[in-house]
């Protein structure tokens, strides 16, 4: 039988706080992809396939480089 541990204990720090950013750092970047599939969205390029790889790979870097440079009104 599998014990992860007491249900009980809370996690620490060490392990707490990346897993808080990861999440954040995932919701931003679908938003931004929602963002970029928008019909009425243009982008740097005109290549929105580009973009996207750029925010999947670039992570943190990757969404603030579209939020930045990428997106035109």
């Amino acid at each position: 039988m599998l014990v992860l541990g007491d249900p009980s204990t809370p996690l620490p720090l060490g392990i707490l706080i990346p897993l808080i950013i990861l999440i954040l750092d995932l919701a931003v970047a679908l938003y931004f992809i929602q963002d970029l599939y928008k019909p009425e969205r243009r982008v740097y390029g005109d290549d929105k396939t580009m973009w996207l790889v750029i925010i999947l790979f670039g992570s943190i870097l990757g969404w603030m480089a579209y939020l930045l440079i990428g997106r035109q009104a």
